[in-house]
């Protein structure tokens, strides 16, 4: 009785081994000359502590990060035909820092940064020759505009030169019957009877009778001066009667208040006779 009794408590004791499962498969290399088949053992562990699940909350619980900590997953082994277990991160990290992996790895990287830099630069290229040759077109289409704005321009200014050179042609015209007088005596009271001082000035200076008749209008321009001495313009009625007294002009120069006559020009006009 003593017997069983411990042959129930050894069995009771006995341990149940973890569970594995395996995943096989076989990969073939080019590169490889051995070929040889990896088995890929996945190992997934779970722990039936009740201890370490509490540790798991307590630490998912009290974490300053987020409020939900995924447990940390278990390595991945390979396991060689030789009975070799290789852990694939170690793997992976000592590839990558292989001197070796650098060396043909670079070219590769370069060669694939170089391709994407010159479609890039290509397609940059090609972006700012077309809008070079849009801002050509451009500059073009506005010089032969420019040149057309010239040549409109230059007519312009010839219409205008002509119509500025009527104009001044009709100015004279219009002022063919008048005559100014320079240095009048001329007193303030004279300044209503202008046509009685100028008929006064041709009979007295000039020996040409003539009426206040023949006058149109007369009046001063400007002020006296301080010796007493003004300017007149006189229209007379017709041209006759104007230049039979501007052809006399020559018998005012000697007289004693130095009075001259000339024709009412255009500023232009003036501006040639003085230059």
């Amino acid at each position: 009785m003593a017997d069983q009794s411990n042959i129930c408590t050894l069995e009771s004791e006995k341990v149940t081994p973890e569970p594995k499962r395996f995943c096989k498969y076989t990969s073939d290399s080019e590169s490889d000359q051995l070929q040889n088949n990896i088995v890929m053992e996945e190992v997934l562990s779970h722990h039936d502590d009740p201890q370490s699940d509490t540790d798991s909350v307590v630490q998912s619980n009290t974490s300053p990060s987020t409020s939900h900590t995924l447990l940390s997953q278990p390595p991945i082994i390979f396991t060689t035909t030789e009975g070799q277990s290789v852990n694939l991160s170690e793997v992976i990290k000592h590839t990558i820092a292989s001197p070796d992996f650098v060396e043909c790895i670079g070219p590769l990287i370069a060669n694939v940064v170089k391709a994407s830099v010159d479609s890039a630069l290509s397609n940059y290229v090609s972006n700012l020759e077309a809008k070079i040759e849009k801002q050509e077109q451009t500059i073009s289409d506005l010089m032969v505009q420019n040149s057309e704005l010239k040549e409109s321009n230059k007519q312009m200014n010839g219409r205008v030169n002509s119509i500025e050179i009527d104009l001044e042609e009709l100015q004279q015209y219009g002022r063919r019957n008048s005559l100014r007088f320079h240095n009048v005596p001329l007193k303030k009271t004279e300044l209503g009877s202008t046509d009685d001082k100028i008929v006064g000035l041709c009979k007295s200076l000039l020996d040409v009778d003539i009426t206040v008749d023949d006058i149109d209008r007369s009046h001063i321009i400007g002020s006296i001066n301080k010796y007493g001495n003004a300017q007149l313009i006189c229209r007379f009625r017709n041209w006759k009667i104007k230049n039979s007294i501007f052809q006399k002009k020559r018998k005012l120069k000697n007289n004693p208040d130095k009075t001259v006559i000339t024709e009412d020009l255009t500023q232009y006009r003036q501006y040639l006779m003085k230059s």
